[in-house]
């Protein structure tokens, strides 16, 4: 009888570690990612893609132009890398000429500017009510290999330890069965 209760016991505690609840990642690696470029202006979409983000050292984007290209885009577990490929300026100015960035699983939930930044700041950059980034580049001067370097974070999915605690409240309930059972046996 003693073995068996040990064997039990032993079985809940496995039980327990294997339902622990695991720290849910707050960044865009494995999450689906969409960028959507408008040029030359709000209203007409130039590109638009939607891929997984990844961990390869090839960018998640790449935005062609008709005789160059215009930039790449990389997203790492901490940063979101916009790198020039062409010298020159983005027109036309004033209106929007830049990229919404949406991750589909998770939204941006904060950004700041990285200090390995080469290029000159955007005209704008917002989070905006989704936690979709938006970048303009309007009337921005660049050239080729410049770096715009952005940190983020994302909202991590809640973690729910309910698996765990009710094991927990169940070994807890065992050994007060068991206890009691022992002093109901030696009375």
């Amino acid at each position: 009888m003693r073995s068996m209760f040990k064997a039990v016991l032993a079985a809940l505690v496995v039980a327990t570690v294997g339902f622990a609840p695991v720290k849910a990642h707050a960044n865009a690696i494995g999450d689906t990612v969409n960028l959507t470029y408008y040029y030359p202006n709000a209203s007409t979409t130039y590109y638009n893609s939607t891929t997984v983000a990844n961990t390869s050292s090839t960018p998640e984007f790449t935005i062609n132009g008709t005789t160059f290209n215009f930039m790449t885009v990389d997203i790492t577990a901490t940063q979101i890398i916009t790198t020039f490929l062409n010298t020159g300026q983005f027109t036309p100015s004033g209106s929007l000429v830049g990229y919404y960035l949406s991750d589909l699983t998770k939204a941006f939930n904060s950004i700041s500017l990285d200090a390995s930044t080469t290029s000159a700041p955007p005209t704008g950059i917002n989070l905006i009510g989704n936690g979709t980034l938006q970048i303009n580049f309007s009337g921005m001067n660049v050239v080729a290999g410049q770096k715009y370097v952005l940190n983020y974070t994302n909202a991590a999915a809640a973690v729910t330890p309910e698996p765990s605690s009710l094991l927990l409240l169940g070994t807890g309930l065992l050994g007060v069965v068991g206890a009691a059972r022992r002093r109901f046996m030696t009375a």
